[in-house]
């Protein structure tokens, strides 16, 4: 018997084992197709968005879920709004009010991701107005941020 490849008549020299190991590398990393889309582009884009819209929820809400769970456990006050996000930040809030805040933070954050991250995925796919659309809102999303800083 000998280790190298079995030679066929007329087709490959490459090995059935080897022809099966070259098969699943390509599925599992199938070759760089510069420019046109991926068959699976709509799959992957989809479950990203997915990902990030369910990753967004899950941590606003255990956020929001472990200030309420301390608060009702050991008897503290999760105090009313008022705080900035500059205070947040430089630890001027106290615990379970930053918790909370957190939490909002993300469950606010998690929609403007989405957009976000939609505006390269619709430009690949060749949608150009569903990305200026999209663009246009992440532009109002960021204006009424900065004007909803510039008040308060």
């Amino acid at each position: 018997m000998s280790d190298g490849p079995v030679q066929t008549t007329g087709e490959s020299s490459v090995a059935p084992v080897e022809r099966a190991t070259l098969a699943s590398n390509e599925a599992a990393f199938p070759p760089a197709n510069l420019g046109a889309p991926h068959p699976d582009d709509d799959a992957r884009s989809e479950l990203l968005l997915a990902l990030v819209l369910r990753g967004g929820v899950l941590s606003a809400a255990s956020l929001l879920g472990a200030a309420l769970a301390i608060s009702l456990l050991f008897g503290l006050p999760i105090h009313g709004g008022g705080g900035s996000l500059q205070d947040l930040w430089q630890g001027h809030t106290p615990g379970l009010q930053s918790l909370a805040q957190l939490g909002i933070l993300a469950l606010a954050l998690t929609p403007v991701a989405r957009v976000a991250l939609s505006i390269p995925i619709f430009a690949r796919a060749g949608e150009r107005k569903q990305a200026l659309i999209g663009l246009g809102v992440l532009l109002l999303l960021a204006l009424s941020m900065l004007l909803g800083k510039a008040e308060g």
